[in-house]
């Protein structure tokens, strides 16, 4: 297995940080690959810049160019923490597994 590791083949990697308005996102039917009923995103974008990424004709809410632009969500606890309170919830969330880092990122 041969592995280039020329300078030119190596991106530099720009990451902003926001501050997030929610992290989990209910799925409006189960997800049939991982069963999961909500997934939760910690960032947008992603550093693989891999070339099958279905992220790089979607975009997938990535500002600026795919593989190179990261955007953190700094404030994801809080917001995940407000968000799972059940005192806040109207309706409890439906039993089901969460997805973590869906979306843009193979990490």
């Amino acid at each position: 297995m041969n592995i280039n590791t020329k300078k030119e083949y190596i991106k530099e990697v720009n990451i902003r940080e926001i501050e997030a308005k929610s992290i989990l996102r209910k799925y409006k039917k189960i997800e049939s690959w991982f069963l999961t009923c909500y997934g939760m995103n910690l960032y947008r974008g992603c550093q693989h810049n891999c070339v099958y990424c279905d992220g790089r004709s979607e975009k997938y809410q990535v500002d600026g160019e795919f593989g190179e632009d990261v955007v953190v969500k700094i404030n994801a606890i809080e917001v995940l923490r407000r968000e799972l309170d059940p005192r806040r919830k109207r309706t409890p969330f439906k039993k089901g597994y969460v997805g973590v880092g869906g979306g843009v990122g193979d990490s």
